[in-house]
């Protein structure tokens, strides 16, 4: 294993090397974390964007073409969710013990191979199949890049580019929402196997850049001992950001002990870290959260368009799918703006308790509006409404899952990630399936969707750590009076 050089003061006296965060806070934000971000998290943003939208977009066309009923409908939605449920578990696994580099070029792969293979699907199942694994490929990337992001960052802007990267999002669910509109605006007869297949050319380029330009985490290899390795990677972030004249030797922590190691131990030491004494409320509290703002995003894609579908059958207006798609796509960025500007200037927790209380409020405003249909200028109610929770919904994500890979060591925090994740997920898959149950009562959807949001700011105002501005932690805390992972006080 590599030593940190030694040095030492003019008087020959060994001089204390500052902690490896310290070093990435002098070199700074610059050309390297641009660079690194279009190549990891900005590319693989896009890509999930415009594979999520081209699945939403299709399924009139083969429900018509595979005669499919309510339940082949949503089985493809299903499909990714589940996916990215299992994609977002083994993402936690291999990034934390293998590394944070090598699980995005493996989403990356799996992205372009598994979008390739759906477009030569015959029937329902075995797109469904392509379609898992997908999703896998999805939920592989998304901790593992917040991560690294986290850890290549210096703490100013490690929230600035987390909005970046979920701004990319809504640019592919507008580019995939472009193909579609050129294609069929109505989504009737949309040559879907090409559009599949148009998708698998993004991710793909990206992998073969990637493969060569997109580094490592230097302080996963700090936490594993690869000195070495970790020094190179700050040397290439100094030169890139011009600032040659930065030392880049820090403190070299004592590694955890290779020759002791194996997956089993280091799955089980993740998680206990996660639900120790310390930590154990917040990652309740986050579980929770991540649930609600699930059930509250990837509900609201399903539910939204069957209401305004309704609606604007009552009304005879006639906008066409494909452009539906495209607004409430094209407002997903206001929600960035929105998680930028408050996030920026606001603490982590306020931020996350205004968000979660807008969307409340908005859920119950569009709830009024679709159920009172005597209400004045009711319609645009209900798309300020949609307008609000979509927006706000990004915003609190944005913020919520900076926090959580802020507020967890370094030794497990795509574990931490990839729980908050799963959580949202499993919100995803249940949501489709309540409000089918309240299909002919839809306010009691909205409603629900309201009081969740209601109890998370009351949770969310329990949260034990303030993670702003504050320093990354490699490692578990012993020390009583410390105050936990990479956090600041209350």
């Amino acid at each position: 294993m590599a030593k940190a050089a030694n040095e030492f003061t003019e008087d020959g006296g060994q001089l204390k090397l500052p902690d490896l965060q310290d070093v990435i806070e002098e070199i700074g934000l610059g050309p390297a974390q641009f660079a690194y971000c279009l190549i990891g998290g900005a590319g693989l943003w896009f890509a999930d964007g415009a594979e999520m939208l081209v699945v939403s977009g299709v399924t009139k066309t083969l429900t018509t073409e595979w005669s499919l009923g309510s339940w082949g409908k949503g089985l493809m939605t299903i499909c990714v969710y589940v996916g990215m449920l299992l994609g977002n578990f083994s993402s936690g696994t291999l990034g934390d013990n293998y590394g944070r580099r090598h699980v995005v070029l493996l989403s990356y792969a799996g992205l372009a191979v598994f979008s390739f293979t759906s477009a030569f699907a015959s029937d329902i199942t075995m797109l469904g199949i392509f379609r898992v694994f997908l999703g896998i490929a999805m939920g592989l990337g998304m901790p593992a890049w917040t991560s690294l992001s986290t850890e290549l960052t210096s703490a100013y802007w490690r929230y600035a580019f987390r909005c970046i990267v979920v701004a990319f999002w809504s640019f592919g669910e507008m580019f995939a929402c472009m193909m579609i509109l050129i294609d069929d605006p109505t989504t009737e007869a949309v040559h879907w196997r090409r559009l599949f297949q148009v998708c698998a050319i993004f991710p793909l380029f990206l992998l073969i850049i990637g493969s060569f330009h997109l580094p490592q985490s230097p302080s996963w290899l700090a936490v594993q001992g690869r000195y070495e390795e970790a020094t190179q990677i700050l040397e290439e972030m100094r030169d890139l950001n011009g600032r040659p004249h930065i030392n880049v030797n820090f403190e070299l922590k004592t590694p955890r002990p290779s020759s002791t190691r194996n997956l089993l131990a280091d799955i089980s030491h993740q998680l206990k870290v996660l639900y120790n004494k310390r930590l154990r409320l917040t990652t309740g509290i986050l579980t929770y959260c991540s649930f609600v703002a699930g059930f509250t995003y990837y509900g609201g894609l399903y539910a939204f368009p069957q209401v305004f579908a309704a609606e604007d059958s009552a009304l005879g207006h006639a906008v066409p799918p494909a452009m539906q798609l495209f607004i409430g796509a094209f407002f997903g960025l206001p929600g960035v703006v929105l998680a930028l500007l408050l996030g920026m200037n606001m603490r982590r927790k306020s931020t996350m308790c205004l968000s979660a209380a807008c969307i409340a409020a908005s859920a119950l405003f569009f709830t009024l509006a679709t159920e009172f249909p005597t209400l004045p200028f009711r319609y645009s109610m209900a798309q300020f409404s949609y307008w609000g929770i979509k927006s706000f919904s990004t915003c609190k994500s944005i913020v919520a899952t900076q926090y959580a890979s802020e507020v967890y060591p370094t030794e497990a925090r795509i574990t931490g990630v990839a729980l908050y994740m799963s959580a949202s997920r499993i919100g995803a898959i249940l949501a489709p399936g309540i409000f089918e149950m309240f299909v002919n009562i839809p306010y009691m959807f909205f409603g629900i969707m309201a009081l969740l949001n209601m109890i998370a700011v009351c949770l969310m105002t329990q949260l034990p750590y303030e993670t702003s501005m504050a320093k990354l932690l490699d490692k578990e805390q012993d020390d009583e009076e410390d105050l936990g992972y990479g956090t600041t006080s209350k």
